[in-house]
């Protein structure tokens, strides 16, 4: 799969500014995190979007 990916979008967050400390974390910080170290892995890879809240 990293072989045949060249663009990756990660637009996934919590915007409910009452959420758990630990959920907005999970999804806003370490989810981030995990998008970039995946977007490492693609060998072809041209352009990550990432866009924030």
């Amino acid at each position: 799969m990293w072989r045949d990916i060249d663009v990756v979008v990660n637009i996934a967050a919590t915007t409910n500014f009452d959420e758990r400390y630990d959920v907005a974390l999970a999804l806003n910080t370490y989810g981030a995190k995990y998008v970039m170290n995946f977007a490492k892995k693609c060998v072809n890879i041209k352009l990550l979007l990432h866009v924030s809240t």
